[in-house]
């Protein structure tokens, strides 16, 4: 027996008077409750996975939307609802493998995030071809100069530049290899984000990176904190980043046996990897990560990977 939800399931769900009274208040006058609800079964009548994931996470994902004011549509890429593969535990004891849909902000939902933190003017982002004329000058006169060749080329490097409404710039600037790593760092490194949408995920990455030394506003620090627990597999870090307390205890006892974790398992990873992981790690987040540790374990105390991790640790820390 198949486990997909249809559209008019789906739909059923949605607009009961209780989820839709609920959801009509993280709206507020910002969004609109109808168009969130029709943004996802649009997303549903695309995607087959999605169609396999608990109702009431997709409905958490609409409500983790409406909290930060983004468009979960992949016409507008502020935001998306993705399926992921999670674990959960029965009443037995048991391990079974399920579907949970989560809300991901896409770059231009950051860049819409940061606008609205009330100093930023605007922010960008733009890959670089390999037959791009680029120039990177640092020092006392920091300058980017970047003339986009004729026809497309394979993409070797991201820049994002924020404009202050001083008028001040800063930008920043990630070769391809190191978005990369920093894929590589992440649980979530073969979602359906990163192999399907590589390109945005690279640009996102490369905004997250600039605006770790920018004033931001709440909702974009949430918003990253999101980004970063959907990164790192924690999904009881992301409902509590949501903020979704109430709307949890009033869903079905299967979705609350999601929140559990699943028994860790002795690392896998090679060294190579474990090195990967350390030097693209983003935030602590990724850095403590359970299979990082576990790999981290396994070593002397003298080991080299060792002092990365800890090198790496220092730095995530300060920043």
């Amino acid at each position: 027996m198949s486990n997909e939800t249809t559209a008019i399931q789906l739909h059923s769900f949605l607009t009961t008077p209780e989820r839709r009274a609920k959801l009509a208040q993280w709206c507020g006058q910002k969004m609109d409750p109808a168009s969130l609800e029709r943004f996802a079964l649009l997303e549903a009548q695309r995607s087959p996975k999605l169609r396999l994931c608990a109702p009431s996470s997709v409905y958490l994902a609409l409500i983790a939307a409406a909290q930060f004011q983004l468009e979960p549509s992949g016409a507008t890429g502020e935001g998306y609802i993705v399926p992921y593969q999670n674990s959960y535990k029965d009443a037995n004891g048991k391990w079974h493998k399920v579907m949970v849909a989560q809300f991901i902000p896409g770059y231009r939902g950051l860049v819409k995030l940061a606008r609205m933190s009330g100093e930023i003017e605007d922010i960008y982002t733009y890959p670089v071809g390999a037959d791009d004329h680029f120039e990177e000058v640092r020092g006392l006169e920091p300058n980017l100069i970047h003339r986009p060749a004729d026809s497309p080329s394979e993409v070797i490097k991201y820049y994002a530049v924020a404009v202050f409404k001083s008028g001040y710039r800063r930008f920043e600037v990630m070769t391809r290899q190191k978005v990369e790593a920093i894929r590589q760092a992440s649980s979530g490194r073969n979602s359906p984000a990163w192999k399907n949408h590589f390109d945005e995920m690279a640009r996102k990455t490369v905004i997250r990176r600039i605006t770790k030394t920018l004033p931001m506003g709440h909702l974009f620090v949430r918003a990253a904190q999101v980004d970063t627990a959907i990164a790192t597999g924690d999904l009881r870090h992301y409902r509590e980043v949501i903020d979704v307390h109430d709307e949890v205890g009033a869903l079905e006892g299967e979705d609350q046996a999601q929140l559990e974790a699943p028994p860790a398992e002795s690392s896998t990873i090679s060294m190579a990897e474990l090195a990967l992981r350390i030097e693209g790690a983003q935030d602590l987040g990724q850095l403590e990560h359970a299979e990082v540790m576990a790999a981290l374990e396994q070593l002397p105390s003298g080991a080299p990977e060792r002092a990365a991790w800890t090198k790496r640790r220092r730095a995530l820390s300060v920043d």
